[in-house]
């Protein structure tokens, strides 16, 4: 286990399963023959835009205005009926994307034949919460899946090679990253099987950290797998679970707090090893259905296929959900979770929650949708220092003991009002409630907090003009200890659709904000323009204003946006007809 492959050496362990996936994309049956005969050659469709956003800032110290577009495009090409060909991509200008490792500018061709997907270009798959989690990547890969089986595997470029600057920071730079891997699951009726494997590594030499050495980074390489089953034996009982394992080999130790002094280059010293696991069974009867989970992730769990891990966490939740009357929805929960599963800080937190949810239509005119949460929080900081030269129960008492509460009440409730087929009225309105206090022990002071937030609002259509007219307000009122912050809005907004087709919308905000003795305002306007000609090209402009009564920069800003967009459907009848626009 604690033995690495090098990056030169994970496409021995790719290559075969993607051989075989992409072998068998070329079986033809006698079903699909007869497909073939009965469909069209040739099918498209797809779409192209194109967009240009210009940001107008006055009464600022920032640099100059900005300007930038956006091109993106699909098409989809299906060929005698069986096979899918998908190709995507997306392209701008925008410099904020020009040096990040996981560019915006990129391209998809993804064609697909029945159960069997190959990926070429930026795609993302997942093989497991723990290991391969929709991370994207530019490279090669495919997927067989049907009742039976599920079959993928890939290999590519996980991030690219950035290099540091003046203006770059440890999260922005970065080695070329590269990996593969592969994933075969089977479903035996009631017993279903999967396992699944990932080979990841940066390719140290692909950055140089000589002139900004203080922004070094260490490189890493990663194997990690994990098995899953899940049963359904017994009626109407569901038992899933999953075990997982991933190997960081790198120049500092990621599962504690030692490290040494890191240079470029360097060996690759250390290695961890996490392992995490997970169990879960839902039971049904009826419209009913009670469960249970568990959950165990070690802390610094990381593989190279994810972004985030909630890690070092080791949680416990009950679960119900039932029908009234088979429109009123109910669901609960209740939890415990703790970390420093390790013992390895000085702090511990533990957590208690549980909620209930209700929901579905009271009426046929009135929806209505409420819930509340309680968090409770508790974590103890020990002072090793303090329990050694400690000689009594009574001394140094241990105010590092803090307890949070939190409990969310809301409320939200929907009522249609009389109307016909040419106009329908609705109003709306949310409540919530939320209190927040932390307590700590043997201090009589705590941190409270109360939070109310409402809003209500009512819509109007009328459908025989094409027309839409909406008025919003809400209050929102913030109390502490410490200030009182209150918080109201209004808002109205109209829109109306010609029968050219063209369409225009105006909607403004209004917010007042008070702090104390000073009183503060925002306003916010937006129009936007859309048309439609010959069916399938689309334009739309739109513009949006912010005044801000009180900031120092940024006082008064306008963003302005021209969007262009053609959608289009072609067929070929036959080899002696004309391709038609539909």
């Amino acid at each position: 286990m604690h033995r690495f492959i090098s990056n030169r050496n994970i496409s021995a362990y790719w290559l075969f399963p993607l051989i075989i996936l992409l072998s068998t994309t070329l079986t033809v049956s006698a079903q699909d023959i007869e497909t073939i005969k009965n469909s069209k050659p040739i099918q498209a469709s797809g779409s192209l835009s194109a967009s240009t956003t210009h940001e107008l800032i006055t009464d600022s110290t920032l640099a100059d205005n900005s300007f930038y577009y956006y091109l993106n495009g699909n098409l989809t090409t299906t060929v005698y009926g069986v096979v899918s060909v998908p190709i995507s991509f997306a392209f701008t200008d925008n410099t904020f994307t020009k040096n990040a490792a996981l560019p915006f500018n990129r391209f998809s061709l993804s064609p697909t034949y029945k159960g069997y997907t190959l990926y070429l270009g930026y795609n993302s798959l997942t093989f497991s919460q723990y290991t391969l989690s929709g991370h994207d990547f530019l490279g090669i890969g495919a997927a067989y899946q049907n009742e039976v089986w599920d079959i993928s595997a890939f290999y590519g470029r996980l991030r690219k090679a950035c290099a540091p600057d003046s203006a770059a920071t440890k999260f922005d730079i970065g080695y070329k990253r590269m990996g593969g891997g592969f994933k075969i699951g089977h479903n035996f009726d009631k017993v279903t099987l999967a396992g699944n494997v990932i080979f990841i590594g940066d390719k140290s030499n692909t950055v140089s950290f000589d002139s900004h050495p203080e922004l070094y980074i260490p490189a890493k390489e990663n194997v990690a797998s994990s098995i899953e089953a899940g049963t359904t034996l017994i009626p109407n009982l569901n038992i899933r679970g999953e075990y997982a394992f991933s190997v960081i080999k790198s120049q500092y130790s990621t599962d504690s707090l030692k490290t040494e002094p890191l240079k470029q280059g360097g060996s690759l010293n250390y290695t961890s090893v996490f392992h995490a696991y997970n169990f879960a069974l839902d039971y049904t009867l009826g419209n009913s259905q009670v469960g249970m989970a568990y959950k165990y992730m070690p802390p610094n769990y990381e593989t190279l296929g994810g972004y985030y891990f909630n890690e070092d966490l080791r949680q416990i939740t009950a679960t119900f959900s039932t029908m009234i009357a088979d429109r009123i929805a109910v669901t609960g929960d209740a939890g415990f979770s703790r970390d420093n599963v390790k013992h390895q800080k000085l702090s511990t937190n533990k957590n208690m929650v549980y909620s209930i949810n209700v929901s579905g239509n009271v009426t046929q005119k009135l929806n209505m949708s409420a819930s509340f949460n309680n968090d409770q929080s508790y974590i103890n900081i020990r002072d090793n220092y303090r329990q050694l030269i400690q000689t009594s129960q009574f001394e140094d008492l241990d105010t590092n003991n803090y307890s949070q509460l939190s409990s969310t009440s809301m409320l939200s409730l929907s009522y249609t009002l009389g109307g016909s087929e040419q106009v329908s009225q609705s109003i709306t309105a949310d409540f919530t409630y939320q209190t927040t206090n932390e307590e700590q022990r043997y201090d009589t002071l705590s941190a409270k907090a109360k939070i109310l937030n409402t809003n209500a609002g009512y819509s109007l259509s009328l459908t025989n003009i094409g027309a839409t007219l909406s008025l919003r307000g809400g209050f929102n009122r913030t109390n502490t200890s410490a200030q009182k912050v209150d918080i109201a809005t209004v808002s109205a907004g109209v829109s109306q659709r010609f029968k050219n087709p063209l369409t225009l919308s105006l909607d403004g905000t209004l917010a007042n904000t008070m702090y104390d003795t000073i009183s503060s305002y925002i306003v916010n306007a937006r129009f936007s323009a859309a048309y439609t000609f010959f069916e399938k090209h689309n334009i739309s402009l739109s513009a949006a204003y912010i005044h801000n009564s009180v900031a120092a920069t940024l006082k008064n800003r306008c963003t302005v946006n021209f969007n262009y967009s053609y959608t289009f459907a072609i067929k070929r009848k036959d080899t002696n007809e004309n391709n038609e626009n539909l």
